[in-house]
């Protein structure tokens, strides 16, 4: 690189090309003229150090990218380019970051890399010439041609006009006749003859315009005239229609001995099809708005970062304010407290996976009121990047008050039918004391038999609204979890009379939660045994501790389930298809077992087939603070939950999933996963579940929305994952997998050998 020389300046001075350099020096916009070979600058203008925010010493006799570091990424390749080719590079009010006087600065400017030729056609200088758009002000500088040079200096001269990459002439004297015109200034008349000629004369449409009543106050007072995106009627041609053309000027008077003004030097930019094009996109973006303004929903768009750009009308009705000072302020105010901060991290998981966001919150609006909404939001994707996102926010108060009101008169109707129960559970057990003939008993019985289905329905339906509420208590305390297994089993049996309830294993075990809660789950998975294997003879119960959980299963030999309904089991209300007319119940019971065991750490799942009958399992997790080893290098990790190896020969990552998940633990693994992939530059795993025990389904989310396509930024192509033996689990991995499809090519597999013969046949990086 060429070192700065402090006589740089002066020995140039010295040169025939001292009327050349006052000239660009003098230059009413930023020129710099570089070395073609070496890119080292060799004259400058205060006009391009203005808009540079650098100093002289930055440029003058240094490579040109030491001092624009900051744009060297993005305009290397067109310097470069401008050098080899000989052909210039224009950026038309370019958004540009430059570090100037010390602090980075976003400015507008245009600008334009043009090759200075000699008389053989080879470029030897690059000319450099910026027009700072930001505040519309370009150079203000004199030019000064002086007309005693000689006439090597005056060819020079002329040949660098030529040369310049906008359109430049000089208008000459009050009748302002073309004296010099280069080829771009002639572009924008093509076929007209202007060379010569008075400027009325050659382009007769300017008389009476305001473009001409500019021209000569520059020259009565001598004033730079300056004028961006200005309209001139003007025809192309001579006998061409006259249309509305769009030009930036710089008009800057030109000065004789005297320091009077001679004439008019021009530099001129035709921005007509730019022109055209933004008022193109403001219309459109002004029919977008209406149409967007016409929708009764909450509109809004936002930046790819996140940042609020744009609201609907209904949004400013609603809060009460303009539409600026909402984007101002952004969501953040209107949104409740309580729903704030998991607003926030959905809304960060959507913005990292370039997912759907939907969230339902509360917003308030302008009479103080919170109002629920459902919130949902998507990416606009060009050429694989975001370039916004557009969102909606419904109003859904009243289907949620509707909700409420559902789940209060519940509440209030279990709470006034409890107490008459009561009363008529009493009377039928004194009337069942009491000396009644033989033949009433057994409707007494079938009585007592219905008053206890509905204490259960009852208490179904308590439990439900308070878990809406969030209102359920638990005592957790230690306690003796095979006696309560016993005990419950044991209570059970006198209400399935034709089911053998057969306790197949129970190991010693004390376990720390509510017991009350605990024991209502068993009597819902064991009473759902029975009532949906009618003609089924015994229930399989049984308990194992397996890696530090007890897993409870209860097999019944009935029904059995469809894959499909699987995952619905544990909803609110939900039963299976075609049962609601033969088994009772409101379908509460799994729901809220699901809930208790959720509150103490554990998790559910369901092995079944049609017609076979089903298995419901559980699991609580003891042991939570266990210290487990961990084996770890560069290429291998090992825990008691998961194993990755790095096989550098085909390139991919082999991943062993072992044993009982949770949210904490799938999102642990993952991680791992993503860390070894990245690290050692892989694209492909072999995903084994084949060791993998239970139901990870709380973590597909995450799994899908997040994990998926964070490994896909870090190079993951293909994804061979290997099934486990439990159809949870398969569940849980399709609808991961589902959610990010056509974003990596992936595979199923039930045998780990097909999946690494699979693998291997992709093709390597």
């Amino acid at each position: 690189m060429r070192r700065h020389n402090p006589n740089l300046e002066t020995k140039m001075q010295l040169t025939n090309d001292e009327n050349l350099i006052n000239t660009v020096l003098h230059a009413p916009i930023g020129v710099c003229i570089l070395d073609a070979k070496t890119l080292v600058g060799e004259i400058v203008n205060e006009k391009f150090l203005e808009v540079a925010g650098k100093s002289r010493e930055a440029i003058l006799g240094r490579f040109y990218w030491d001092a624009f570091a900051e744009a060297r990424p993005y305009y290397e390749s067109a310097l470069t380019q401008v050098v080899e080719t000989g052909e210039p590079y224009y950026a038309n009010e370019v958004e540009l970051m430059l570090i100037r006087h010390g602090k980075e600065e976003w400015i507008f400017v245009t600008f334009v890399y043009a090759p200075i030729k000699d008389k053989t056609g080879k470029v030897t200088k690059v000319s450099v010439w910026v027009l700072e758009n930001t505040r519309q002000v370009a150079a203000r500088q004199k030019v000064e041609i002086e007309r005693a040079v000689s006439q090597q200096a005056r060819d020079r001269l002329t040949r660098f006009f030529m040369q310049a990459p906008a359109g430049i002439c000089i208008l000459d004297g009050p009748e302002l006749v073309f004296e010099l015109i280069n080829p771009l200034y002639q572009q924008l008349f093509p076929g007209r003859e202007l060379l010569g000629k008075p400027l009325l004369e050659a382009v007769p449409e300017v008389k009476g315009a305001p473009i001409w009543e500019v021209l000569q106050g520059v020259l009565a007072t001598g004033k730079t005239f300056e004028g961006s995106e200005m309209i001139i009627p003007l025809a192309r041609t001579d006998n061409g229609p006259v249309e509305d053309r769009y030009f930036n000027f710089i008009y800057q008077a030109r000065l004789n001995e005297a320091g009077r003004v001679d004439g008019i030097l021009v530099f001129v930019f035709e921005v007509t099809e730019i022109v055209n094009i933004k008022r193109t996109l403001e219309a459109s973006e002004i029919r977008h708005h209406f149409l967007l303004n016409t929708m009764p929903q909450q509109v809004w768009t936002a930046k790819p970062n996140g940042e609020l750009d744009y609201v609907n009308q209904v949004v400013c009705a609603d809060f009460g304010y303009e539409a600026t000072e909402i984007i101002g302020r952004s969501w953040q105010e209107f949104i409740h407290p309580d729903d704030l901060p998991l607003c926030l991290a959905r809304w960060a998981e959507a913005l990292a996976s370039g997912k759907e966001y939907m969230i339902e919150f509360r917003l308030k609006f302008h009479d103080g009121k919170y109002y629920w909404h459902l919130a949902r939001a998507l990416p606009f994707i060009e050429e694989g990047l975001i370039k916004s996102w557009f969102g909606t926010n419904t109003n859904i108060d009243t289907r949620k008050e509707n909700e409420y009101k559902k789940d209060e008169f519940l509440s209030i109707a279990s709470h006034e039918l409890k107490t008459p129960l009561t009363s008529i559970k009493a009377y039928n057990q004194i009337m069942k004391r009491l000396d009644i003939p033989e033949s009433v008993r057994p409707y007494l019985n079938k009585s007592a038999g219905h008053i206890a289905r509905l204490e259960g329905l009852i208490a179904d339906l308590l439990d439900v609204t308070k878990i809406n509420a969030g209102k359920v208590s638990y005592t957790m305390e230690p306690f003796d979890f095979a006696q309560l297994l016993e005990d419950s089993i044991e209570s059970l049996k006198h209400t399935a009379p034709k089911h053998q309830l057969l306790l197949t294993a129970n190991p010693a075990v004390i376990y720390h939660g509510d017991r009350n809660r605990l024991e209502q789950v068993i009597n819902n998975f064991i009473t759902n045994a029975v009532k949906y294997s009618p003609g089924a003879a015994q229930i399989l119960i049984n308990s194992v501790v397996d890696q530090d959980n007890i897993i409870v299963s209860v097999q019944d030999f009935g029904i059995g389930i469809a894959k499909d309904n699987l995952n619905k089991l544990f909803d609110r209300y939900y039963r299976v298809d075609n049962t609601a007319m033969r088994f009772e119940g409101l379908g509460l019971g799994l729901y809220i077992s699901a809930e208790i065991l959720r509150r103490h750490g554990g998790s559910f799942w369901i092995e079944s087939e049609p017609g076979a009958g089903s298995t419901f399992y559980f699991r609580l997790p003891v042991n939570r603070d266990k210290t487990h080893e961990v084996t770890r290098t560069a290429t291998y990790y090992r825990d008691r939950h998961i194993t990755i190896n790095y096989q550098k020969t085909h390139n991919r990552l082999d991943v062993d999933w072992t044993g009982f998940h949770d949210v904490e633990s799938v999102k642990k693994g993952c991680m791992l996963m993503w860390d070894y992939l990245e690290k050692n530059n892989s694209d492909r795993v072999v995903n084994d579940n084949t060791h993998v025990l239970g139901n990870w389904s709380e973590a597909v989310e995450w799994v899908g929305n997040t994990w998926f396509p964070m490994m896909e930024k870090a190079g993951l192509k293909y994804f061979a994952h290997v099934f486990s033996p439990s159809t949870f689990s398969q569940l849980s991995a399709k609808k991961s997998i589902d959610i990010m499809a056509g974003i990596i090519t992936t595979q199923y597999f039930t045998d780990i050998g097909l999946a690494e013969k699979w693998i291997n046949e992709q093709k390597l990086k």
